[in-house]
């Protein structure tokens, strides 16, 4: 068996919050909050715990996915592994070299050359710089931007901060491999490309631990994983087992209980930000709304939105993918089938999509969301939202089916037919 090489003992990390009158103000609700406060109350010092009780260990060549909602504590257990901060309570032993990648230029200073931050980049993760020379024209070529290598970076899309950064990272020869969701960032084939990479690494001994919203990529490519609620770790198993803990888990999604699933905070997104979704929200055919939806209903699924700049009229390729709990996808509900693709773009609206009687049997889905305007990807986010079908009455016999096989009821109907109609039209042929 492989040797151990992170085990964390109930660790727990706090901080403190000082409330100020004279803290910055960012909304309505804290501006109402202070006003409510009594003048004692302010200076006043509250501990938060963002981490607590965590124990767990993992093995060389291991791949953990660390799943768990935003605030759930991801970020902040691979930041006390990479040593960025120290835990407030309980330890953490590492064997091996630490590379770390855990937001979209970390470590890249804006106004220096993408040649002179992989130098330094590489330098901060612990690379000697002759090292660092001999695999440059392999980390340049991996990240994709030889033509951009002398621009300064404060130049670079996100996508080309994320390909660099991810490309220095993962030729640092580092034993332990950090990943906080950062990939989402870059397209479609260098997502793959990285994660092929990660496995190739972890075939050379590499261990990793993986952040992600993606429970297709999880399940693809982890071999365990831990789910964390509230700062506790609430489960540790498979990755088919963890991702269908997280997925059941009430709240994964949203707290609404009228179905309105806020994805404003979600950093795990691609796209160049022209369109941005701000909130799901699924509503009945009379427009109320609702959090589960029974087989056989029709039910909208409001995609809402923030724009840059207004247009009249614009080419949008909208699409809602569904899948099982297994990653696989049932299907895909977009613009370009449906030949619904010139819309008009506001600043903020909602698009719509209409769901006729819906086919699922009873269960929990998974549902994807992505947004192209005139060509270029706006917005994509994986587990959007969940949901969740109840038995209907999908045949309309009266009985509301729950569906023992299968994942889809598809209209259909029996008939019964003699054995003389059957041999009358073989003798007719």
């Amino acid at each position: 068996m492989a040797e151990i090489v992170i085990r964390a003992h109930e660790l727990g990390k706090q901080y403190s919050i000082t409330r100020s009158k004279f803290a910055k103000i960012g909304s309505e609700r804290l501006i109402a909050d202070l006003q409510q406060d009594q003048p004692q109350q302010r200076g006043k010092i509250e501990r938060i715990w963002v981490l607590q009780d965590v124990s767990c260990e993992v093995r060389q060549g291991q791949v953990l996915a660390v799943i768990g909602r935003n605030g759930a504590g991801k970020s902040t257990l691979l930041k006390i592994i990479s040593r960025i901060t120290e835990p407030t309570a309980g330890y953490v032993d590492i064997r091996g070299r630490v590379g770390s990648l855990l937001e979209v230029g970390t470590g890249f200073h804006p106004d220096l050359t993408g040649r002179e931050n992989v130098f330094l980049n590489g330098t901060i993760l612990g690379m000697r710089r002759r090292d660092i020379a001999r695999r440059f024209d392999e980390i340049v070529e991996f990240a994709e931007i030889a033509r951009y290598i002398d621009i300064p970076v404060k130049r670079y899309s996100s996508g080309m901060y994320m390909r660099l950064a991810f490309a220095v990272a993962a030729h640092t020869d580092a034993d332990i491999l950090l990943v906080d969701e950062v990939l989402a960032v870059g397209d479609v084939s260098f997502q793959r490309k990285a994660l092929e990479k990660i496995a190739s690494l972890t075939t050379m001994g590499c261990t990793t631990l993986f952040v992600s919203h993606n429970s297709h990529s999880i399940r693809q490519f982890c071999d365990s994983a831990i789910v964390l609620e509230k700062g506790r770790l609430v489960f540790n198993g498979t990755p088919d087992e963890a991702v269908r803990h997280y997925m059941q888990s009430p709240g994964v999604f949203t707290a609404d209980p009228d179905a309105v699933f806020s994805l404003r905070e979600r950093r795990d997104r691609r796209g160049d930000g022209f369109l941005r979704f701000t909130q799901v929200e699924l509503r009945s055919d009379q427009d109320h709304p609702q959090a589960s939806v029974a087989a056989g209903q029709t039910f909208k699924m409001r995609l809402c939105y923030e724009a840059q700049e207004e247009l009249a009229s614009a080419s949008v390729l909208l699409s809602i993918t569904v899948s099982n709990d297994q990653g696989v996808v049932l299907t895909n509900l977009n613009t370009r089938d449906t030949q619904m693709m010139t819309l008009q773009v506001r600043q903020s609206g909602y698009f719509e999509c209409v769901w006729q009687r819906l086919n699922l049997r009873p269960g929990v889905y998974q549902c994807n969301v992505y947004g192209e305007v005139n060509g270029v990807i706006s917005d994509a986010l994986t587990s959007a939202f969940r949901l969740v079908v109840d038995p209907g009455d999908f045949f309309e016999t009266g009985e509301r089916l729950t569906g023992v096989q299968g994942e889809v009821f598809v209209d259909h109907r029996w008939e019964s037919c003699s054995s003389e109609v059957i041999a009358e039209s073989g003798a007719a042929s």
